[in-house]
């Protein structure tokens, strides 16, 4: 019995074996079972509208999904094909057949005029190379896609511009700002939307796409010679995937600083008497100031002949020292956009004067350096400030060492420096630097405020002094001057 028994096992298994092997394997039977093509079957998602004139028109961008079936074989990929009937014109634009291993995809469909008749064919196409000899299809017909319109804001044409040759955390590239509008001639109540911005330099490929409209182009992606001429292109983008056919452009010239011919530039910004004495003889002072410390290495720079510095002339220095005498009346808003360019490139900065921080607050000079931003936020790395101290400063301290205003200079009904900016508001890594001191008695005593802070990075360094310097001695302003040099070439943890 046990014996029957086994011999019936075997004989269970042989079976099993041999039919498996038929179905997994049919050359070790002998026969082989011919794979039949593969079926398609759109999901029609979105439904068909074919009633013409159609009752509703789509979007020309849609998902559409499909799949595959096979009864013996597994389904790989799937090839399909959009054919465009314009009805206006009846002109017909076939595309290249495209494969995708997907079962969904966004298809952006060529929508020219008010009416586009759209037909997509997909095949499936299973593992041995099987492709579906039919198909199925899908027929919808989309509105008028109307392209963008795309403005650039900044730089402005003609601009020279000082750039690096490379990117960091504080030279993020060529800024570029851009304006845009999206026209809807045909009034749909949901027009596309701007979606993002592709751009290029010259004849190079379309970088991007970039979301945001105000965005930095990398200067190592820029074929050619960095310095020199060069024409921005920039496009908007709809969510009909639809580009400007227009791209806006402009001309500027890149020009890579050296920072190092001369030690130092001054600018003067201060155009009238002030003190009770001239223009001329306050020059004569700084003069007198630099001669003593950095003879024959350095430059002057006047507003009121020459104007703002070309970003050229001032590429030449390592520092810059940009002083305004007189109260509240500086043009530093005009010097913004080249100083901004100068320090984010590897130049120092050193500001002397009095109010000079509330200039910058006015509502239209935001709004004239909005391309830039907060330039005492982000490039003195002052916070907060306040210009309504009450007393008269008549010296300032720093280190151990204290320097005094030169009391001649000064009316003596004032008594002291007035109008001095007090800084109550330091930025991240920033530091105080210079200290008020005062013998003024009044019962709000400011000494030991800081009145002059310094910044430092890898790149640049800042230093900025709510006072003026004329109203010290040349001795002092020498000392001061020393003193911006120690903290500009001194070595820094980073």
């Amino acid at each position: 019995m046990k014996s029957y028994k086994k011999l019936l096992l075997l004989f269970v298994i042989f079976i099993m074996v041999y039919s498996c092997s038929e179905l997994l394997k049919p050359e070790m039977s002998g026969k082989k079972y011919a794979i039949a093509p593969p079926e398609t079957k759109v999901l029609n998602i979105p439904s068909p509208n074919a009633a013409e004139p159609p009752d509703q028109l789509y979007e020309s961008v849609q998902y559409i999904g499909w799949n595959g079936i096979s009864d013996n074989s597994i389904i790989k990929g799937y090839h399909y094909q959009i054919a465009t009937l314009y009805m206006d014109s009846k002109e017909v634009f076939e595309q290249e057949m495209v494969y995708t291993e997907n079962e969904r995809e966004l298809i952006v469909f060529p929508s020219r005029e008010t009416v586009n008749r759209q037909r997509i064919h997909i095949y499936a196409e299973d593992k041995e190379g099987n492709i579906d000899p039919v198909g199925d299809s899908l027929v919808i017909y989309t509105r008028q896609s109307v392209p963008p319109e795309t403005g650039i804001e900044f730089p402005a044409w003609g601009d020279t511009l000082l750039v690096n040759d490379f990117t960091d955390y504080i030279y993020q590239g060529i800024k570029v700002v851009v304006s845009d509008s999206q026209p809807n001639p045909n009034l749909y109540t949901n027009p596309p939307e701007i979606m993002d911005y592709l751009y290029k330099v010259d004849d190079g490929q379309w970088l991007g796409p970039v979301a945001d409209s105000a965005f930095f182009i990398d200067p190592t992606l820029i074929e050619g010679e960095l310095e020199g001429p060069h024409t921005i292109y920039v496009k908007a983008r709809n969510t009909a995937y639809k580009d400007d056919d227009t791209p806006a452009s402009i001309e500027v010239y890149f020009y890579v600083p050296d920072h190092d011919d001369l030690e130092w530039l001054v600018i003067d910004d201060t155009y009238d008497d002030r003190f009770g004495v001239s223009d001329t003889k306050q020059d004569g002072f700084f003069t007198e100031v630099f001669d003593g410390v950095v003879p024959n290495s350095y430059g002057m720079w006047d507003y009121t002949a020459q104007g703002v510095v070309p970003v050229k002339e001032i590429a030449k220095y390592k520092n810059v020292l940009y002083h305004c005498e007189h109260t509240r009346a500086s043009h530093l808003n005009e010097f913004i956009p080249v100083l901004w360019q100068y320090v984010e490139t590897g130049g120092n900065l050193m500001i002397t004067s009095r109010e000079i921080l509330d200039n910058l607050e006015r509502p239209e000079v935001v709004d004239e350096l909005r391309y830039f931003g907060d330039f005492a936020k982000e490039i003195l790395h002052i916070n907060s400030h306040y210009d309504d101290v009450p007393n008269k400063m008549l010296a300032v301290t720093f280190d151990s060492d204290s320097v005094a205003v030169d009391i001649s200079k000064i009316s003596a009904a004032i008594g002291g420096v007035a109008d001095v900016t007090y800084i109550n508001g330091l930025g991240n890594f920033a530091e105080p630097v210079f200290k008020f001191a005062t013998t003024d008695s009044t019962t709000l005593n400011w000494n030991g405020r800081t009145v002059g802070s310094g910044y430092y990075n890898d790149t640049y360094r800042i230093l900025f002094c709510g006072f003026p310097l004329y109203p010290f001695t040349v001795e002092g302003g020498q000392a001061i001057l020393r003193k911006a040099i120690d903290y500009f070439e001194e070595d820094k943890p980073f």
